[in-house]
């Protein structure tokens, strides 16, 4: 099931282009020289892609920790469906290699996509956003 992992590399993407937007506009509102050389089409196209390479490789293992098997359950006449009723449902298994260390891969997962991804992103946004901006004045 590619749902989740495809959800959580989205709300990554989402949250890192938000820094990178962030970024890109405090580079063209307080350095206005240096944003004509970097903000440009071209590195825009190259922040989308390396963004969606950072969000994938964050969220690879999900791709592959679990997996989903079908199993069939009788239901019996005395819960209202008429007479024995057997459906089709799926059942999620972990991988051997997240079953064998649990505790440890999902505290390294949380800890990588805690620290990486909202920490830092967070906290450079932050630091670019108390700078303060040059002016013509500083420059000449």
């Amino acid at each position: 099931m590619l749902l989740h992992p495809l959800r959580d590399v989205v709300y990554t993407y989402l949250l890192l282009s938000s820094r990178v937007a962030s970024a890109f506009r405090y580079i063209c509102v307080c350095h206005s020289t240096l944003a004509k050389k970097l903000c440009t089409i071209k590195n825009v196209i190259r922040a989308i892609v390396v963004i969606y390479v950072i969000a994938i490789l964050s969220q690879l293992t999900l791709f592959f920790d679990k997996y989903f098997h079908a199993v069939n359950v009788h239901v019996p006449a005395s819960h209202g469906r008429g007479p024995n009723v057997t459906v089709v449902g799926c059942v999620k298994e972990y991988a051997s290699f997240v079953t064998n260390n649990m505790h440890v891969y999902f505290t390294i997962y949380y800890l990588i996509r805690i620290i990486f991804i909202h920490l830092v992103s967070c906290s450079v946004v932050s630091v670019v956003d108390q700078c303060k901006p040059v002016t013509d004045r500083d420059v000449g």
